[in-house]
């Protein structure tokens, strides 16, 4: 497949096209200019950011630069090839995908090697890849069990190596363990697997090299996903074949298909196949989708596995491309948006939410803000892209996240809803407008005011029912409203004071028509009131009128009535209880409640509207709960009304009744208030807040001001650039000193153009240069609070989190605070200048830094790293034969003459010394690391016992706190003694896995192919020194294939377990030490003639083969009866043994001895115990507890390089224990020969114990 779980299926494409491609869990666009963004899962570095760390947001590759011309993702890893013909890959490396002669993972691109060079596309499977070079000849790398890479063998390859003779192809595309080629006739070519009919050839064996697909003719696409196909045929037809288990093959069943089926679609332009499913996009711009539907991964609106195709949603956009990713999609727009849907688990679908979804969504872009209103201490805006953020107070999930409860200090979007053209917030309720002409709302609804026919609030948006063709809404305290294309009204919820404007005064949780009302272009919602403007300028008015809302002189208000005196309006705005008109000459009319100055106009009585005195030129008007705002020419602004929190922006907290102007605010295109908050909407899209912040509302995540500043976050590219003050958060400037206060940023694609620093909204400085930073220097005591904005090239900016910087009072102005020096000593008696610590830090540096000036570490973070002599033996009596060699490190750097303590952490009767001459011992010393940061230890123990442990640790002078201090741990082991079986048998395995990597030192076999019996040791594995010896394990036979596993216990005979028997007539197989495979037929069985089932008693069989085994094939040893002398108590100590599993792994098992049980069904049974090594930890890591129900896979000790069988088959904690056995073994031998006519005269070998000394402890 153009990769595994994510094709990439399609031509070379024109780089003004763009690319996209699909992985594992991952999405990546290579963009017109040869950039590329990734994002979604990194969890192998397939992101090839230089990190780990997962994405939600398209990030920039920045290793690419603008250089790409191909992009391709498979399971964990991805490729580009670059425009001069090279090809780069980075990601997980199992199986060496990433063709750099490695198996390294690697989290940014790295040049495939092999000589690779005119290179013009690539594609990547599951653990595989393919480059198509310009002569069209095919290049492949990686994993080829099945031939997948087209060289004729199934030798896994780093680097790359020609796939066939291919030449001539256009196109490629790997999949899980076969690729495909399309060459320039329009004919399809296939290799490797064909367990599902993957090579579109018929039911036959896997090919390893290229074989034409002989029924595909005039084909112009191909991808592959897994382990199906699909082929474009320059007709419009698409095909379809491999395997079928959730629909893939888009036939209406689940049957797998070896030849290609035509599918039920015509006009098709484009393909893709995703893991158990597939895609087609038709010629008119509809997408098609079929199979595995699991997270949403069709954008049907449905999560239903389909077995044909179905159309999709495309969120009305005309798609051009497609990619499939196992459990999502992405399609690229004309317009170049590109869409997602499916899972979101890691940010795939690049929406920031890692929400799933089953409906084509943008992935997030540009979004200036277009329109924002202000509810009840919450705000809301509408962004360019059609998404929406709210912030403020959440109580009754105004804010649209999910959740009621917890205000948000910041703008976040909206869980959800897209497509949105304009917003109202209500007292309580939110309302949004989407451009397909519905409407939404989510928040309070105890009077219906959400319109969804019920009472139950929604802390998520819902849609307001029966509704088509909205323009606008608008929100009241428990009514909403809408306004229609055709210029008539709806409205819902209360209707108590004819809010409704229907004249029945009942209240509805569905929408009603607003009697007599028509041409109505504009409407707002007061706490009780409505108001509506008409295309001739008039305005009407409906709901309560108690405070003289309604403009009419008194007259009720069940119904639509015109406000007097007003014509020639041209906007509105209201209030909780008044409201505004704007008229076309720029003058201004208010009327309503007049309390608090609310109306501009000191004339009494607000019932009739009244023009406010002074207002001229006037281009917008706005309202708050009680306060007012007029925009004039060039985006000044004037308030007026109730201004106790500081909501007018005049810089006070007095009331104004009558207009005044608010400094710093220009450029305004919009303005609306809360109840003690406001904002702004800029010419520019970009928001200004100002007055209260109790629950948020101004969302800029600190407190109230008096004056507007910038709202940041709400109109960025995401992801914003990440830019941190948090070092800086708590610093302490004496008075007379400065501080350069500069943030760290994290790379997010884009450059990082300025910072500016600003203190509660106020600007300070602003710097456009690298690295970025502002100096500041304290006029008097006190705190600052300081925020900076960064800025990227993309112009997104984000606001950095508030810190408090401090200037303390120091009455002896040594430029040491009081309030430390007391804290620290006690008294004011320490300079600045002097080092009590010794550390090299003055007491200012300490202060400036907060560090402890008594402690030589200074609070910062220290390791302390392990050099030599790690888990080496220590005899009894005797000192290690090494020194224990440590380094302290701070900030990565040796530190030298740093404190040390070290100390026995179990009890036991360890002892420690710095020299070897048994000078000094004791349980606990302290030390220094010498110039080079580095110190050492000898331990000394004095009887034998089981694991025992030294602590580390970079110490406070002598004091060992936990929580300043860091800790290693060495292992200092001491089992058996010197010239015992236990010693010898312990040291030849530890010896062996020590320093080992498991992964790549516990398979057997570097390759193994049964079905072609082709096996290469893997000269990694940890026990291949002992390859000859481990010729006596059986790989392969006929009856079981990998499980049934026998051992040869003689040259001409064969043990395991009566369990699980093979037959006579089966053949089976062992392997040379030099990978020759000898097979011989089984002639004889005897199973122990008291071998019970019930109980799994004398678990034994022996088979007689039709031939020796040769030399190169070594049979096992046995223990001899008397082995227990020489082994010890096993009960106390555990002996390591070599076990293998049915994937053919050398595991470690701790072999503790063996008991004896009473049979369930008479007689004894004799055990051999296991165990998980859990110390020495290197051992524990090559433990595998999955040899259970792998009946014949041996375990052995291994003594004097001989494998020495103790058990024919183990579990995860027992085995059948072979040494009692040894008597009937040999009996078991003859009756096999007796009954295939021959007499060997073999016998099982005892290993000589003899030159091992007696143990007994």
């Amino acid at each position: 497949m153009a990769a595994f779980l994510a094709a990439l299926c399609f031509q070379p494409l024109a780089a003004e096209q763009g690319i996209l491609a699909t992985g594992n869990f991952g999405s990546f666009l290579l963009h017109d200019d040869g950039s590329v963004r990734a994002w979604g899962n990194n969890s192998g570095g397939q992101l090839g950011i230089g990190s780990l760390q997962h994405s939600p947001f398209p990030v920039g590759i920045a290793a690419i630069a603008d250089d790409a011309i191909w992009i391709a993702a498979g399971d964990n890893h991805a490729l580009a090839v670059k425009s001069d013909g090279s090809v780069v890959a980075w990601g997980g490396n199992t199986y060496g995908v990433l063709g750099d002669g490695t198996q390294t993972n690697r989290s940014v691109p790295v040049t495939v090697g092999g000589g690779l060079s005119g290179i013009v596309a690539a594609s990547a499977g599951k653990s595989h890849s393919l480059a198509l070079d310009g002569q069209g000849r095919v290049f492949a790398w990686g994993y080829n069990s099945t031939g997948q890479l087209g060289d004729g063998s199934t030798s896994t390859r780093l680097l790359p190596v020609r796939a066939g003779s291919l030449s001539g192809m256009t196109e490629l595309s790997a999949g899980g363990s076969h690729s495909l080629a399309l060459d320039g006739n329009g004919e399809v070519w296939a290799w490797g697997s064909n367990q599902y009919g993957q090579l579109g050839n018929g039911s036959g064996p896997a090919s390893k090299v290229p074989v034409k697909i002989n029924t595909l003719h005039d084909i112009i696409e191909i991808c592959t996903a897994g382990d199906h196909s699909l082929a474009l045929q320059s007709d419009g037809t698409a095909w379809a074949w491999g395997r079928n288990p959730s629909g893939a093959l888009g036939t209406g069943n689940r049957t797998n298909s070896a030849l290609p089926i035509a599918l039920p679609l015509d006009g098709i332009v484009r393909i893709a196949a995703g893991w158990n499913r597939s895609m087609a996009l038709d010629d008119e711009g509809v997408i098609w989708s079929w199979g595995a539907r699991n997270f949403g991964v069709y954008g049907a609106g449905s999560y239903t596995e389909s077995l044909a195709p179905v159309a999709e949603s495309t969120a009305g956009e005309t798609v051009d491309e497609l990619s499939a990713g196992l459990q999502h999609s992405l399609a690229l727009a004309t317009g170049g948006d590109v869409l997602a849907w499916g899972d979101d688990a890691f940010g795939q679908l690049g929406s920031g939410l890692r929400r799933s979804r089953n409906l084509a969504e943008q992935v997030s872009g540009i979004g200036n803000i277009i329109d924002l209103d202000a509810g009840e201490n919450f705000g809301v805006a509408v962004r360019s892209d059609g998404s929406v953020l709210a912030w403020g107070a959440n109580t009754k999930g105004t804010l649209g996240e999910g959740f009621a409860g917890g205000d948000d200090f910041y703008p976040a979007l909206v869980d959800g809803i897209g497509g949105v053209k304009s917003c109202s917030a209500g007292i309580g309720h939110a309302l949004v407008a989407k451009s397909d002409g519905t409407a939404w709302t989510w928040g309070s609804n105890a009077s219906g005011q959400l319109g969804d026919g019920s009472l139950s609030g929604r802390a998520s948006p819902v849609q307001v029912s029966g509704l088509t063709a909205v323009k606008s809404v608008a929100g009241g305290l428990g009514f909403s409203l809408a306004l229609l294309e055709d210029g008539t009204v709806r409205a819902w919820g209360d209707n108590s004071l004819g809010q409704l404007g229907d004249g029945s005064g009942d209240s509805s949780p569905l929408p009603v028509t607003v009697s007599g009302l028509n041409d109505v272009k504009e409407i707002h919602a007061g706490s009780d009131h409505a108001l509506a403007l008409k295309n001739d300028g008039t305005v009407w008015a409906w709901g309560d009128d108690s405070l003289g809302q309604l403009g009419t002189g008194g007259l009720p208000g069940s119904l639509p009535r015109q406000v007097s005196s007003l014509s020639g309006v041209i906007s509105l705005a209201t209030g909780i209880n008044h409201s505004l008109a704007l008229h076309g000459d720029g003058s201004v009319s208010s009327w309503g409640d007049s309390s608090g100055g609310k109306l501009g106009r000191t004339a009494s009585g607000g019932s009739l509207s009244a023009k406010i005195p002074g207002l001229a030129g006037i281009r917008a008007v706005g309202a708050g709960e009680n306060h007012s705002f007029a925009i004039g020419s060039g985006g000044s602004l004037q308030a007026w009304g109730v201004n106790y929190d500081g909501q007018l922006g005049d810089g006070s907290y007095a009331n104004k009744a009558a207009p005044v102007s608010v400094p710093g605010a220009e450029g305004l295109r919009r303005v609306c208030g809360a109840l003690g908050a406001s904002f702004a909407l800029k010419e520019d899209g970009k928001v200004l807040s100002w007055g209260s912040s109790n629950r948020g509302e101004l969302a800029d995540g600190y407190g109230p001001r008096l004056a507007p500043g910038i709202v940041f976050g709400v109109n960025s590219h995401w992801p914003t650039p990440d830019y941190s003050l948090s070092a800086f958060d708590g610093k302490s400037i004496p008075l007379g000193s400065s501080i350069q206060i500069g943030g760290v940023f994290q790379s997010t694609g884009a450059a990082l153009e300025k910072v500016s620093f600003y203190s509660r909204g106020i600007f300070l400085a602003e710097d456009e240069t690298d690295p970025f930073s502002w100096t500041y220097t304290p006029e008097t005591w006190g705190d600052i609070e300081v925020n900076a904005v960064a800025v990227d090239a993309n112009g997104s900016h984000s606001l950095a989190g508030s810190i408090v910087l401090h200037t303390p009072y120091d009455s002896d102005e040594d430029a040491l605070p009081d309030d430390w020096e007391i804290l620290q000593w006690g008294n004011l008696q320490n300079d600045a200048d002097s080092d009590p610590d010794i550390d090299a830090l003055s007491n200012l540096t300490e202060y400036q830094e907060g560090s402890d000036p008594k402690d030589f570490y200074n609070g910062v973070s220290r390791n302390l790293v392990l050099i030599g002599g790690n888990a080496q033996y220590a005899e009894v009596g005797a000192f290690s034969a090494e020194p224990l060699v440590f380094e302290v490190r701070r900030n990565g750097i040796p530190l030298a003459n740093a404190p040390v303590w070290l100390e026995v952490t179990l009890s036991s009767p360890w002892l420690l010394s710095l020299v070897n001459d048994g000078s000094g011992l004791s349980t606990s010393i302290e030390t220094r690391t010498g110039p080079d940061g580095r110190g050492q230890v000898y331990m000394k123990h004095g009887s034998l016992g089981a694991f025992n442990y030294l602590s580390i640790w970079a110490s406070h002078f002598g004091i060992r706190r936990s929580g300043q201090t860091a800790s290693a741990t060495t292992q200092v082991r001491n089992i058996f003694p010197l010239g015992t079986l236990g010693r010898d048998a312990t040291d030849a395995i530890d010896n062996r896995i020590s320093g080992k990597d498991p992964l790549v030192a516990k398979p057997v076999y570097f390759t193994k192919d049964h079905g072609n019996a082709i096996y290469a040791r893997n000269t990694n594995c940890w026990a291949h020194g002992l390859a000859s010896q481990m010729s006596c394990i059986s790989p392969w036979n006929s009856a079981g294939g990998d499980l049934r596993a026998g051992v040869a216990i003689t040259r001409r005979h064969v043990l395991n377990a009566a369990h699980f028997p093979l037959n006579v007539g089966d053949t089976i197989r062992f392997v040379t030490a030099s990978n020759a495979v000898v097979t011989r037929t089984i002639v004889s069985r005897v199973i122990h003639p008291n071998y019970v089932p019930v109980g799994v008693y004398l678990d034994f069989a022996v088979y007689t083969l039709n031939a020796d085994l040769p030399p190169e094939i070594v049979p096992c040893k046995i223990l001899p009866a008397s082995f227990a002398d020489k082994l010890g108590p096993l009960g106390v100590w555990s002996v390591p043994a070599l076990a293998l599993d049915q994937e053919e792994k050398a595991l470690a098992m701790n072999w503790g001895g063996f008991v004896t049980q009473p049979n369930p069904s008479g007689g004894l049974r004799t055990w051999a115990s296991f165990t998980k090594p859990t110390l020495p930890v290197f051992r524990a890591a090559f433990f595998e507890d999955v040899v259970v129900g792998d009946s014949g896979n041996p375990a052995f000790l291994v003594v004097n390089d001989s494998l020495v069988l103790v058990t024919v088959w183990g579990g995860g904690s027992i085995g059948t224990f072979v040494n009692p056995s040894i008597v009937d073994l040999n009996a078991m031998i003859l009756a096999a020969d007796l009954q295939a006519g021959t007499n060997t005269n073999l016998q099982v070998e005892v290993v000589d114990l003899s030159a091992y000394l007696p143990f007994s402890p």
